[in-house]
């Protein structure tokens, strides 16, 4: 029977120390669970909460617009009085025309 190499060293006479090797679960909480586990709990608890607290105060997520709100409205506004047609703007602008198509989009949705 082979023994186990831990117990060899003891045999003669060594001690044998490791910390920090293992799994979570040699750490767990008075609950059970894993220290890691409460953390990622904790972490996923406190970015949602943060979240919340800034979109009640209207903060907006995501890439910002590449065109100001006042160019999206001349554009807008140029367009729907047939000053000029959906593919001007953009190479009066240079701005790409799918940028042009999307504003156009949203303001028909009404956004």
């Amino acid at each position: 029977m082979r023994e186990e190499p831990l117990n060899v060293l003891v045999v003669y006479g060594l001690r044998f120390s490791c910390r920090g090797v293992g799994s979570d679960a040699a750490r767990a909480s008075a609950s059970g669970e894993p220290t890691s586990t409460l953390e990622r709990a904790n972490l996923r608890e406190r970015t949602n909460a943060g979240l919340k607290a800034a979109r009640e105060k209207g903060v907006r997520f995501g890439r910002p617009s590449k065109l100001s709100e006042a160019r999206r409205q001349d554009i807008v506004r140029r367009v729907g009085a047939g000053d000029l047609t959906a593919a001007d703007p953009a190479g009066l602008y240079g701005d790409d025309p799918s940028t042009v198509a999307r504003v156009l989009k949203r303001a028909a949705q009404g956004r």
